[in-house]
This record gives C-alpha cells, structure tokens and sequence, in this order.
C-alpha cells in the first residue's frame, strides 16, 4: 500500500476555514463571543451540520477585529505599561 493510500489526509492541503475554538484563539476572545457576534450579524459565518457547528473564514475573523477595534494611542511617558512603552516608540 502506498504512503497516501494509508492516509489520505496527508497530501491534502490545510483547509481555510476555522473551527469556532480556532476563531476565538485566533481572536484572541472566547467562543461564547464567536456564537455572540454571529448571532447578532456583525461576524460572519458558515453554518454546517448540526445547529451549532459553524466555520470561519480568517478573512472574516480579521475583517471583524478591525470594524470592532478601537485604536487609542498611549503616550510615550505612560507609566502603566512600562517597557512596552519604550520598545514601540523607539521602533518609530
């Protein structure tokens, strides 16, 4: 029997779609925020099988996080954040 033969997913290339735990560890949320925002139409999603199976594209993940997303600038001298501070200004 050949090497593909015993088994088949082996040569299959990674499919694009995500699982539900994959979207939230990509998102870095939970997944009961994943279910959240699907239902309430501001995440997309492919609903599969059963009720509550459902896959995301990254696209969709990324698209959502930016629509979402608030940027707030830190200044340069904020104490809390310590060296994160110095490593992102001195980067620019």
């Amino acid at each position: 029997m050949k090497r593909d033969e015993q088994n088949p997913t082996a040569a299959r290339a990674p499919s694009p779609w995500l699982t539900v735990h994959e979207a939230a560890a990509r998102a870095k949320c939970g997944v009961k925020t994943i279910y959240r925002e699907v239902r309430a139409g501001r995440l997309k999603a492919a609903r599969v099988g059963g009720r509550r199976d459902l896959r995301l594209l990254t696209e969709w993940i990324d698209e959502w996080l930016i629509r979402t997303s608030e940027v707030t600038l830190v200044p340069a001298n904020d104490k809390r954040l310590g060296d994160v501070t110095r490593s992102v200004t001195s980067a620019w």
